[in-house]
C-alpha cells in the first residue's frame, strides 16, 4: 500500500507497485520503472526505497542465521569480512525517457543505459549466492545493449562483507568485467559506509555510482584494509582512497543488487554528455550547456517572476525575513542569471504553493532584495482564489504573424529546443529558407514572414514552442480549438499529432497556398470581414450570388462573420454594406481561403501530408500533464486521435468554413475528464487576434 499512497497523494495514474524481492528490491523497482518507461506505461517513473530500524525483531533473525558482524560493521571484500552491520537511509529516483527529459530542460544527473534481473534457481540453500546467476546479469546488462562489460571503469558490487557472499560477487565480477582488461577494475560497496540497508542498499548504491559519475571521481571503501584471499587480486582493486577516474575509461558504472532470496539485479549507468555547442554570431538557434546563445551571454538578463508562499501571515513574514538574509549573505559572483533563473524555476515549480501568497517580479538579486525589504505582510494587498483554474488553449490562425515575433522567447530553452526542431524538420522538408532568418528579420531588413509559404510554418512553430514553454512552466490545458491552421497545434498539443506530422501539416499548408496562387490567376479570389449575424451574412450572400461565387469562410463570433471567394462578390458585398451603414473590412490577402478555390490544392495536399499522417501512437511526442479534449472548428465537436491523424480532415480544415463560434462554446460547455469545465481561456499565437470574437462568444 505505500506505493499505492503515494500515487494517491500526488495524484499519479500510472502504475504503483511495492516490490519485495529482499536485498535486491530497489534494484528491481529501477528494473520495472525502465520497462514501463520503455513500454510507454508512464512518461515518468518515480522509484524510491528506504530501510528503517524500527524494531529487534528483524535483527534478531539475522543474528540467528549468522548474517550479523559483531563489530557492527561491513568489512565489504577484505579479509576481515565476519558479516554485515545494518544501516538505515533512504534515496528516490526519478526516471524519463532520455528524448522526454532533454525536451523538458530537465538536470540530467545519469543515463540508465540497461538494466537486468534474473534469479539463482535451486542453489544449496534459498539464501545461498550463485555465481553463474550473478555473471549472467554482468553480462547481460552489457551484451544485451551492445556493450563490452570489459569497457565498464567500476562495478558497485554487493558486498556485505560475508565470507560466503563477497567472493562469489567478487567471482562473477572478475570473470565477466574483469575478463579482457590488461588493468584491475575498480570494485567497491556503500555498504562498507553505510551499513547494509537491505531493500533500500540498491537505491543508495546507484546514488553513489550517480555522483562518482557525476564528479569524475572513484570513492573508496571504508574499513578496507586486506583484499579478502579468496578473491582474485590481479583482476579486481578496491579502492582505498578517492580518486580520479582514470582519463582514458569510460565514465560508467554497473551496479550489481542480490536478494538472499536468490533475486538478482543490475542496473548499467553512464555519464550524460549533452550536445551543446556555440556558433557564435549566426542566426541558427544553438546553445552551450543547453541555453540559446546567438552571439549573447548565456543566460540574458530579463524579469523573472518569484513566488512565495507560507500557511500563516505569520509564517510567511518569517519566510521573507530569512529569505532577505539569504540574499545578503550571497556572495557577488553567486548572485548571477544562472542563479535568478534557478531560483525562480525552484520557488515556483519545486515548492508547495501554500495558502498565503506572494509573487515579485525582479531582474537581479538586488532588485528582489530590495523589494522584499520594503514588504510588510500588512502591506500586502489582500485576495481571494475563489475557483482552481481550469484552462483552455484557443491557438490563433493564419494572419497574426509580425517581423521578429517570438524573438525575446528565444532565451527560454524549452521554447528554442523547438524552434532548432522545427528548423530541422523544414529543412528536410525542402524549405529553401531558414526559419530562424526569417524570424530574426526585421520590416526594415526584407522580412518576408508575410509571405504564406514562410509564415504559415513559423507561425505554427511558434505556437509549439509557446506550448512547450508553458508546459515546462506546469500550464497545460484540459481542452483545446484552434482557428482555422490553429487547429495544427491544438491537434500537437492534444496528443493526437507528432511534432514532425504538425510542422509537415503546416508546411506543405504553405506551399498549397502558392500553389494555388499560380492556379488560380485567371480567377482572383478575396475574403472580406463583417461585423454582423450569419443571417445577415448569408442575406448579402443572396444578394450578390449572380456576381460570382462566395461563401461563408468563418464564424467567429455572434456578431462577426467573414465571407471569401470570387473577388467580384467580395467588392459586391463591400458596396451593399457601406451603403447599409454595416461594418466590413476587406482582408489583404490574394486567396479566398476557406472557399471552393482552395478545392484546386486539396489532391495535391492530400497526397503531400498523406505520408506524414496516419503515424501509430509511440511517435506523439508530446507529453502534457494530461490528454486535452479537442474540439473541432470543422466540424462543431469533439474530434478524436484517429480523426486529426487523418489527411482528409487537415484538406477539410483548409477549405471547409471555420466554424469558431461552435468550437468556443464548445470548449466552455464540455467537461474535461475530471469533469470541470474551462473557466479560463488563454489564447497561444504571435498576438490576441481571437481576443474580440472571444469576448462576444463568452
Amino acid at each position: 500500500m505505500l506505493s499505492n499512497r503515494l500515487s494517491y497523494f500526488f495524484d499519479l495514474n500510472g502504475p504503483s507497485v511495492s516490490l519485495d524481492s529482499a536485498c535486491s528490491s530497489s534494484a528491481y523497482a529501477v528494473h520495472l520503472a525502465c520497462q514501463s518507461l520503455r513500454m510507454s506505461e508512464c512518461n515518468s517513473a518515480f522509484v524510491g526505497a528506504a530501510s528503517l530500524i524500527v524494531n529487534t525483531n528483524a535483527l534478531v533473525l539475522l543474528d540467528t542465521m549468522g548474517a550479523l558482524s559483531p563489530d557492527g560493521k561491513c568489512y565489504s571484500y577484505d579479509s576481515r569480512a565476519n558479516g554485515f552491520g545494518r544501516g538505515e537511509g533512504g534515496a528516490c529516483l526519478i526516471l524519463k525517457r532520455l528524448d522526454d527529459a532533454i525536451a523538458a530542460g530537465d538536470p540530467i544527473h545519469s543515463v540508465i543505459r540497461h538494466t537486468v534481473g534474473n534469479h539463482s534457481g535451486r542453489t544449496r540453500g534459498i539464501t545461498m549466492p550463485s555465481q553463474p546467476a550473478q555473471e549472467d546479469v554482468l553480462l547481460r546488462v552489457h551484451r544485451e545493449v551492445g556493450l563490452e562489460p570489459s569497457e565498464t571503469s567500476y562495478v558497485e558490487g554487493h558486498g556485505t562483507g560475508t565470507q560466503v557472499g563477497d567472493p562469489i560477487d567478487a567471482g562473477a565480477i572478475a570473470n565477466v568485467v574483469g575478463k579482457d582488461r590488461t588493468d584491475p577494475v575498480y570494485i567497491g560497496s556503500l555498504k562498507s559506509n553505510f551499513g547494509h540497508l537491505l531493500s533500500a542498499s540498491g537505491m543508495l548504491a546507484i546514488v553513489k555510482a550517480i555522483l562518482m559519475i557525476r564528479h569524475d571521481t572513484i570513492l573508496p571503501n571504508a574499513w578496507f584494509e586486506e583484499l579478502n584471499p579468496k578473491i582474485d587480486a590481479s583482476k579486481l582493486k578496491v579502492p582505498q582512497k578517492p580518486a580520479p577516474w582514470p582519463s582514458n575509461a569510460n565514465r560508467r558504472v554497473c551496479v550489481t543488487n542480490f536478494g538472499f532470496g536468490g533475486s538478482n539485479g543490475a542496473v548499467l549507468l553512464d555519464k550524460y554528455i549533452g550536445d551543446g555547442t556555440s556558433n557564435g554570431n549566426s542566426h541558427k538557434f544553438a546553445r552551450v550547456n543547453g541555453i540559446n546563445t546567438n552571439g549573447h551571454s548565456e543566460v540574458q538578463k530579463s524579469l523573472r517572476l518569484f513566488a512565495f508562499s507560507a500557511k500563516s501571515e505569520k509564517s510567511l513574514s518569517l519566510f521573507l525575513s530569512s529569505f532577505v538574509a539569504y540574499l545578503e549573505q550571497m556572495p557577488p559572483l553567486s548572485a548571477n542569471e544562472t542563479f535568478l533563473a534557478d531560483l525562480s524555476f525552484t520557488l515556483g515549480q519545486r515548492r508547495t504553493h501554500f495558502s498565503h501568497r506572494l509573487a515579485l517580479a525582479a531582474d537581479s538579486v538586488e532588485d528582489l532584495t530590495q523589494q522584499l525589504s520594503a514588504l510588510t505582510v500588512s502591506s500586502i494587498g489582500k485576495a481571494n482564489a475563489e475557483r482552481e483554474n481550469t484552462p483552455a488553449f484557443v491557438f490563433t490562425g493564419q494572419g497574426a504573424q509580425h517581423a521578429q515575433m517570438a524573438t525575446e522567447l528565444h532565451r527560454y530553452e524549452a521554447f528554442a529546443r523547438v524552434l532548432r526542431d522545427a528548423e530541422d524538420y523544414l529543412q528536410h522538408f525542402g524549405a529553401t529558407w531558414s526559419l530562424a532568418e526569417e524570424l530574426a528579420k526585421s520590416d526594415r531588413e526584407g522580412s518576408r514572414i508575410n509571405d504564406p509559404e514562410i509564415s504559415q510554418p513559423a507561425c505554427t512553430a511558434v505556437q509549439l514552442g509557446l506550448v512547450a514553454l508553458l508546459n515546462s512552466w506546469g500550464i497545460s490545458p484540459t481542452i483545446v480549438a484552434g482557428h482555422s491552421s490553429g487547429e495544427i497545434a491544438a491537434a500537437y498539443t492534444a496528443g493526437s499529432l507528432s511534432f514532425e506530422t504538425a510542422m509537415a501539416i503546416a508546411f506543405f499548408r504553405g506551399k498549397s497556398t502558392v500553389e494555388l496562387h499560380e492556379k488560380s490567376s485567371s480567377v482572383r479570389g478575396g475574403m472580406i470581414a463583417l461585423g454582423t449575424d450569419i443571417d445577415t451574412a448569408t442575406t448579402l450572400l443572396e444578394h450578390t450570388a449572380g456576381v460570382g461565387r462566395a461563401g461563408i469562410a468563418a464564424i467567429n463570433s455572434p456578431n462577426s462573420v467573414t465571407v471569401s471567394g470570387d473577388i467580384a462578390v467580395i467588392d459586391a458585398i463591400e458596396q451593399v454594406a457601406n451603403a447599409q451603414g454595416l461594418f466590413n473590412r476587406k482582408l489583404r490577402v490574394s486567396v479566398a481561403y476557406h472557399s471552393h478555390h482552395m478545392e484546386l490544392v486539396a489532391t495535391s495536399y492530400f497526397a503531400a501530408i498523406e505520408p506524414y499522417c496516419n503515424l501509430d501512437s509511440k511517435s506523439i511526442d508530446f507529453k502534457s500533464s494530461g490528454k486535452a479534449i479537442f474540439f473541432s472548428s470543422v466540424t462543431g465537436r469533439v474530434e478524436r486521435a484517429n480523426s486529426l491523424t487523418n489527411a482528409s480532415y487537415w484538406v477539410k480544415n483548409l477549405v471547409s468554413p471555420v466554424r469558431f463560434l461552435e468550437a468556443v462554446e464548445g470548449i466552455i460547455s464540455t467537461p474535461d475528464t475530471d469533469g470541470k469545465f474551462a473557466n479560463v481561456i488563454v489564447e497561444v499565437g504571435p498576438h490576441a487576434a481571437l481576443k474580440g470574437p472571444i469576448n462576444q462568444i463568452v
